[in-house]
C-alpha cells in the first residue's frame, strides 16, 4: 500500500519542494510508518510506499 503523509492535527499533506528522492519525506515516512517504509517527494507532497494495509 502506498499514499501521502498528512498531519493528524489539521490533515494537511506533509509538504515537499524538492521532487523525487528527498531526504526530509523519506524521514518523515520512516517515523510515522515504520522502518520499512520508503519516501519521495511526489506532486509536492511526500509520498511513502510499503505502508501497512491498515494504514
Amino acid at each position: 500500500k502506498e499514499g501521502y503523509i498528512v498531519n493528524y492535527h489539521d490533515g494537511c499533506k506533509y509538504e515537499c519542494y524538492k521532487l523525487g528522492d528527498n531526504d526530509y519525506c523519506l524521514r518523515e515516512c520512516k517515523l510515522r510508518v515504520g522502518k520499512g517504509a520508503g519516501g519521495y517527494c511526489y506532486a509536492f507532497a511526500c509520498w511513502c510506499t510499503h505502508l501497512y494495509e491498515q494504514a
